[in-house]
């Protein structure tokens, strides 16, 4: 008889995010972020991400008409992800600059976003 295929449990959900912690500079901006939108990420969503993550810096980020202030935690070519704190979502959209993403969209997820990040063109944020 075969065992149940085995989920991830909060134990090992901690042990993920202090791996990724110590080997990823700055990778707290992202986890403090899930942290405090009950959410977590997935071994499988790190990996997908680890290639895109670049030093945390703040960027003007339009939602709605109004500008808030976000952390850009992530970048592919033109394309940005940041965890706007005003909102508790993640933006995706085009990092123009040092300082600002425009035409950004928010996801409520990590998952949502990531997905958005990976299917972007490189020129713009074109989905």
């Amino acid at each position: 008889m075969s065992k149940p295929a085995r989920h991830a449990d909060s134990l090992d959900q901690v042990e993920l995010l202090m791996a990724l912690e110590e080997e990823i500079p700055h990778f707290d901006v992202l986890t403090d972020a899930l942290e405090r939108w009950n959410q977590t990420i997935t071994h499988e969503q790190a990996l997908r991400l680890i290639p895109y993550l670049v030093e945390p810096v703040k960027v003007s980020c339009v939602r709605n008409g109004f500008a808030t202030e976000a952390s850009l935690v992530a970048r592919r070519s033109n394309v940005g992800l940041a965890v706007d704190r005003s909102c508790g979502q993640f933006a995706v959209g085009d990092v123009v600059g040092d300082s600002e993403l425009r035409n950004a969209r928010h996801y409520p997820t990590l998952e949502l976003a990531l997905r958005s990040l990976e299917g972007s063109d490189t020129e713009g944020h074109g989905i």
